[in-house]
C-alpha cells in the first residue's frame, strides 16, 4: 500500500515554496529586467512599475496562500488515488 502524503506538511511546503520564488524572482527582475533586455536584444512595449515594497510583501503573501491551497489539493488527490 502507498503511503500516504501530510496533507498540513505538502500544502506548507508548496506556500513556502512559492513565496520564496516569488519574493526572489521579483526582486531578481526588478534588479536584471534591462540588462535582460540588452542581452537578448528585446524591446518591450510594456514596462513594469517601479518597485514598491508594500506590493512586494502583498504578492509574496498571495504566493504563499495560493501554494497552501495548490498544495493541499494535490495531497488530496494523491492520496485518493
Amino acid at each position: 500500500m502507498a503511503e500516504k502524503l501530510n496533507m498540513q506538511k505538502t500544502a506548507l511546503s508548496l506556500g513556502i515554496l512559492f513565496a520564496v520564488v516569488h519574493g526572489v524572482g521579483t526582486l531578481f527582475m526588478s534588479t536584471w529586467m534591462k540588462y535582460w533586455q540588452w542581452a537578448h536584444f528585446v524591446s518591450m512595449q510594456y514596462t513594469a512599475t517601479g518597485f514598491s515594497f508594500g506590493a512586494w510583501v502583498g504578492g509574496i503573501v498571495l504566493a504563499f496562500v495560493l501554494g497552501l491551497i495548490v498544495g493541499g489539493l494535490f495531497a488530496l488527490i494523491y492520496n485518493k488515488l
